[in-house]
């Protein structure tokens, strides 16, 4: 019978030693565990927002095609139309681009896109005045006499600062 008892207190033993075993596992692993798997989604939201920030970015810069390829047959000679009807003729279309392009910027890099934005287009998305829109290239409201040779360089100029904004590796935090 002592033999009996003494077979009882060892399983006994064993099968808490064994349940304090699996119990400290778990909670030793659980820590660890979650860490890899927040640190596994924290990666996937970065690819996402990666993958998010091209899609927006070309969507941005395809948006301009169109009056590059306008603006750059004008070449030297003067234009069959002028730089303010091509731009404006795209006004929405680059604005729409824009807004959504610029939700993946954030701090400083928000502001210069948001000056750049006023510099080509002069509308003041940010404080929604829309009441000088693409102004500074008509040659009808230029104050400077501009020529629109003149004024294609300015807007091609403009353009490319904003482009700028749209190359991945000009963006660290992304």
């Amino acid at each position: 019978m002592k033999d009996f008892i003494m077979d009882i207190i060892k399983i006994a033993t064993s099968g808490i030693f064994g349940i304090l075993g699996i119990l400290l596992g778990y909670f030793l692993s659980r820590n660890s565990t979650q860490k890899a798997v927040d640190m596994s989604f924290e990666k996937l939201n970065i690819i996402i927002d990666k993958q998010e920030f091209i899609r927006a970015a070309n969507k941005f810069r395809n948006s301009f095609i169109k009056e590059i390829v306008e603006l750059e047959k004008m070449g030297n000679n003067p234009p069959k139309e002028s730089v303010y009807k091509v731009l404006f003729a795209a006004r929405d279309r680059h604005k729409n681009a824009m807004i959504d392009f610029r939700y993946f910027l954030k701090g400083a890099d928000l502001d210069k896109f948001n000056q750049a934005w006023i510099d080509f287009s002069g509308d003041d998305y940010e404080n929604q005045n829309f009441k000088k829109s693409y102004q500074q290239y008509d040659v009808n409201e230029n104050i400077e006499n501009i020529s629109e040779f003149a004024l294609k360089k300015l807007a091609m100029k403009n353009i490319d600062k904003l482009l700028d904004f749209s190359r991945l590796e000009n963006h660290k935090t992304i």
